[in-house]
């Protein structure tokens, strides 16, 4: 399950519209989606896009369709400087 959640102001109030999107996903075990796994990859990298993309294609990652976790924790460990 992915959940998203975005604050807006609220003209003339001191508090906020909260919008929160949740999409549900069976993806199998073992697997995510694309957009995920270039999150976590991103975010392993310390926000550093450039580093996690070097990552992602010297891999040879898909740039399409379900990643599996085995593929990826490889490179996850690479880019948070742990032994892979």
């Amino acid at each position: 399950m992915l959940v998203y959640r975005t604050n807006e102001p609220k003209a003339g109030s001191q508090f906020h519209n909260v919008h929160v999107v949740v999409r549900l996903l069976d993806q199998g075990e073992g697997t995510l989606s694309n957009d995920v796994a270039r999150q976590l990859l991103v975010g392993d990298a310390g926000s550093d896009e450039n580093r996690a993309q070097q990552a992602w294609r010297a891999a040879g990652l898909p740039l399409q369709g379900q990643i599996p976790v085995a593929d990826l924790d490889p490179v996850r460990r690479k880019v948070r400087g742990e032994q892979a």
